[in-house]
């Protein structure tokens, strides 16, 4: 007889015992591969101390300014002006030639409105003069009335009382009195009017003065909306801050140009003096002790590419620059500089990059940057002891972009490059890394 096939349920447990040994084996197989990535050895890049020169470079920007440079404002005549006909950005203005013209509509407007008010006072006082004259012969008039008055009146009281009755002798003398009370009060009356017709002139006067004190204020608004350049230089004209009612940071505005409305005194254009350039940049207190006046740097910009621009340090600040948030904890001051000779591809607003090797720092300790690390508020490096590492205190001389001068640390130590907790410390170290060259270390940003 035939032997029976095997049933499925032999099959299938057959089956479930080999996944389970392929999967135990599996297990194990990389639980060893992990075992022995452990026991590797970490390396950890190291360099020695070496003691040599430190070669401080201060790096620095700035930009390009006109050593003598005129700021054109509108003129302050009240109220908006059109611009009529302006110099453009980059062209050349000569000294004594219109680089600004206004629209004059409403100057000469004024200018009319003053001349006929003026016009107005002099005839007033004309008229009033002529009054006044009048007066004044009328007021002569009756004084001599007065006086004749008053002199006929002494005559007649002059009469021997016997000679008339008393009735009319007492008439006369009391006549005479009021002739001589008339007479005084014409006087009084007189002089009261020729006070008050002075004052009348005087405020006549006053008002003539004001009109010509207009008069004269708008024929000089209208010789100021014909703007003339003090000095030959490029014309650079400015942003219209008129075009907008709301700025923000990076916002880009238009030049202005003609037909625009501008405020007034706002400056519309700059004329530089070419003939003298220098460069206004800035430097953190840290660096700034490595620079001095006269000092020599390179400066470079784009706009030259490959080209090194010789300059001298003219002036550097002695207070600090306002604090900006991007400057950090540092405080910044000004460094003027002046290029040798001027060069037509750096304008005024080039911005450029200015290079000053600072003297030699002789016979210093030196490790690289990254091999100087802050900790618990302590300058340390990790010195090689055997196949671990110690962090030991130093202190930095100074510090340059590529290595930094210390104290505390012998010559030839071997320093970690990483901090090693960061890596492990399973295992030796690598072997190190020949000594580094210790020139070239540049200081500052």
């Amino acid at each position: 007889m035939a032997a029976a096939a095997p049933s499925r349920g032999l099959i299938w447990t057959a089956a479930a015992v080999v996944v389970a040994i392929v999967t135990v084996a599996g297990a194990r197989a990389a639980k060893s591969a992990l075992a022995n990535v452990a026991d590797a050895p970490v390396s950890i890049p190291t360099a020695r101390v070496t003691r040599g020169a430190l070669e401080p470079t201060v790096y620095m920007r700035g930009d390009v300014r006109a050593a003598r440079q005129h700021a054109i404002t509108a003129p302050p005549v009240g109220g908006a002006l059109r611009i009529l006909e302006m110099a453009g950005s980059g062209e050349q203005a000569t000294a004594g030639g219109i680089v600004l013209r206004f629209d004059p509509a409403d100057q000469e407007y004024a200018l009319e409105q003053a001349e006929s008010e003026l016009r107005e006072a002099e005839q007033n006082i004309i008229k009033r003069r002529a009054e006044i004259a009048a007066g004044e012969a009328a007021d002569e008039v009756a004084l001599l009335t007065a006086r004749f008055n008053v002199r006929r009146a002494e005559l007649d009281a002059r009469i021997d009382p016997d000679l008339i009755p008393a009735n009319e002798y007492r008439i006369r003398q009391v006549s005479l009195e009021e002739a001589q009370r008339t007479l005084a009060q014409t006087g009084q009356d007189v002089e009261a009017r020729r006070t008050v017709n002075q004052a009348a002139l005087t405020v006549l006067e006053e008002s003539r003065a004001r009109a010509q004190l207009a008069a004269d204020r708008a024929r000089q608004n209208l010789e100021m909306l014909e703007i003339r350049a003090p000095i030959n230089g490029a014309v650079g004209v400015r942003e219209n801050l008129d075009s907008t009612t709301v700025l923000y940071v990076g916002m880009t505005l238009p030049e202005y140009r003609t037909g625009d409305l501008v405020g007034t005194a706002r400056p519309i254009i700059d004329i530089f003096d070419m003939s003298e350039l220098e460069i206004r940049a800035s430097v953190n207190e840290l660096d700034r002790v490595h620079l001095s006046v006269g000092q020599k740097v390179t400066a470079t910009s784009d706009s030259a590419p490959g080209v090194n621009f010789p300059a001298t340090i003219r002036a550097i600040g002695n207070t600090s620059l306002p604090q900006r948030r991007s400057d950090g904890p540092l405080r910044r001051y000004e460094v003027t500089v002046e290029l040798d000779t001027s060069d037509p591809r750096l304008r005024p607003g080039t911005r450029v990059r200015l290079v000053a090797a600072a003297p030699p720092i002789e016979n210093v300790l030196t490790v690289p940057r990254q091999a100087v690390f802050e900790e618990d508020g302590r300058t340390v490096v990790y010195v090689q002891a055997g196949e671990s590492f110690e962090a030991r205190d130093v202190t930095v001389v100074e510090r340059g972009d590529v290595r930094a001068a210390v104290e505390g640390i012998a010559e030839g130590a071997v320093v970690a490059l990483v901090r090693p907790s960061a890596v492990g410390t399973g295992g030796a170290a690598s072997r190190a890394v020949g000594p580094a060259p210790s020139g070239g270390a540049a200081v500052g940003r």
